[in-house]
Parts: structure tokens; sequence; C-alpha cells
């Protein structure tokens, strides 16, 4: 509870985004039973479902005094969010939903879940890991196996639906990426969660971003993966 509450008083003048507990591989040494298990699928492991309930039970007595919102972790289907929004409704509680987009699956099923939420938050680290099918690491002298230039790839962004872009957030390393910063926000994408370090060099960033209604048609006529990139890193340079 008093972490929580710490969180709470440091965002008071704002909105403080309260992350639901999480197990993937990092935690593994933790609950070993469960290694393959991610965000709210390993609710039913009594030790993982007594950390979200916690959790919920502090955010609900702190949203009495604090703007809190809740992030779903992991989500890939409507019945992880359900459960969640269950829950809350066993403590009267109707405090703002984000769900982690952090899987194709729930990349392409955002207009389902936007009847149950609030707001998107996209981890891409996740994301291009479980879209390319490698692990972060896959990045090697001759061979960048995790492409954030690849024509699949910026194929697949545009897919996202264009009325919920202003109910979501960009996470991870995707946006620090060169030029991907650009990319996204051509894409019609408009809010970006990263590292506080990188907030001076990223507004700096965007502020001279001009719009260019031609980069987008023009990336549709594209073949492969080495004319995306080219194009874009000499389209950003001008």
């Amino acid at each position: 509870m008093q972490s929580l509450r710490d969180i709470c008083e440091y965002f008071n003048d704002g909105v403080s985004a309260i992350r639901l507990f999480d197990y993937d591989q990092n935690k593994s040494y933790f609950f070993e039973n469960n290694k393959f298990e991610r965000g709210i699928r390993a609710y039913e492991s009594k030790k993982v479902r007594q950390i979200i309930d916690a959790q919920l039970k502090g955010c609900v007595y702190l949203s009495k005094n604090y703007s809190i919102e809740i992030v779903i972790p992991f989500v890939t289907n409507i019945q992880d969010i359900i459960t969640i929004k269950n829950k809350l409704k066993e403590y009267d509680s109707n405090i703002p939903v984000c769900v982690m987009i952090e899987n194709p699956a729930s990349y392409l099923s955002v207009k389902e879940f936007a009847e149950y939420v609030n707001s998107f938050s996209i981890g891409t680290n996740d994301l291009l890991q479980y879209f390319f099918a490698c692990d972060r690491d896959s990045i090697s002298k001759e061979i960048n196996y995790i492409n954030p230039y690849s024509k699949a790839l910026i194929d697949f962004w545009q897919l996202y639906p264009s009325n919920l872009l202003n109910k979501t957030r960009i996470c991870g390393q995707l946006p620090i990426y060169p030029y991907m910063l650009q990319t996204l926000i051509q894409l019609g994408f408009k809010n970006f969660s990263i590292p506080s370090p990188m907030i001076p060099f990223v507004a700096k960033k965007i502020k001279n971003i001009s719009l260019c209604q031609e980069f987008i048609a023009h990336l549709k006529t594209l073949t492969n993966d080495d004319e995306v990139r080219n194009y874009i890193i000499a389209t950003m340079l001008k």
C-alpha cells in the first residue's frame, strides 16, 4: 500500500497509472510453476491472485483521494479484461482501465476491447518480440531480426483504428529508434511513454516534425524492407 501511495503522491498533479502484476520469464525464479503464464492468465495461481487482489484493493482505497488508472498487462482476449472489471465491480469501483497491447492478437482486437476500457498502451518491446517470433536480443552485426523498418510491421501499424489513436499511447523502446518516432507520428500516433532521461530529446524531435500526407501514401507503394528503411531514413533526414 505504501508503495502505491508514494506513486500517487509523486504524480498527484496528474493520473497515476498502476500496472497490475505481470508474471513473465524475468520473474521465473519466484513463480517457477507458472513460467509460461503471463498477465491475467497467471491469475489462476494463488500467489499471483493474492498480489493482484492486494493491488486492486489498494487502488480502490487510494482512488478516493487520487486520480488512478489501472493498467492490465499482456491482455490477449476480452476475458482478461472482464476478469478485472468484475473484480472492480465487487469493490464498487469505477476506476478507469487501460490495457497493455503487447502481442498481435490484442493489437487486432482493440475495437472489441474499446467497449470495456478507457485507454490503451502499446508495449512495443513485447509486441516486436512476438510479431517477429524472436527474443529481444535477436540483433546481430549482420542481421536485425527485430527490424522496426520491416514492411510487414509498417503495414501492421496501419491497421490500428484511427478513432482510437487519441486513447492510445506507445511505450517501450520503439519510439527511441532513429526515425521511428517520426514514422509513428506520421501514422497518426500522438501519445508516447518513454524513459524520463529521453523526454527532452524526444520533445525536441516532436517539435520539429511536420505531418506529410504523401509519406504514408508512398510507404504503401514500397515492396520490401530495404525500400522501406531507405525511404524512411531519406525522408526524415530532409
